[in-house]
């Protein structure tokens, strides 16, 4: 099957795009873990510490 250089263009940039969205999803999902870590965490070791 042949299909025309711009199909194929079109093709890639559209993995590239759903890549891109995966790996900008991922970095949200990276920071969401951050933030509820600091909010759970750092408050019970701060107890601890102060025990």
């Amino acid at each position: 099957m042949h299909t025309a250089p711009g199909a194929a263009a079109v093709a890639e940039g559209a993995a590239l795009a759903c890549v891109f969205a995966d790996v900008l999803a991922l970095a949200g999902a990276v920071t969401a873990v951050r933030a509820a870590r600091d909010a759970l965490v750092r408050p019970a070791l701060a107890r601890a510490v102060d025990a």
